[in-house]
């Protein structure tokens, strides 16, 4: 899902709008259509420490971020 979003901001971006605000409105569209999303991450530092983990997003005001 993650991809799919940014594939649309840059695509939206390459092919121009009218103004910002068009831009806005669209991306704010896409946003609260997405009712929830789950993805899986690797946190790099230049230190020793290495975080992965997934984070899971549910539309309104639910995220878990699970670490180990």
């Amino acid at each position: 899902m993650t991809k799919k979003i940014i594939f649309i901001l840059i695509f939206s971006l390459l092919t121009g709008f009218s103004n910002g605000q068009t831009m806005l409105e669209k991306v704010q569209k896409k946003f609260y259509s997405i009712k929830d999303f789950t993805a899986d991450f690797v946190q790099k530092s230049d230190g020793a420490l290495n975080l992965s983990g997934k984070i899971k997003f549910k539309q309104k005001d639910k995220i878990r971020i699970e670490v180990g």
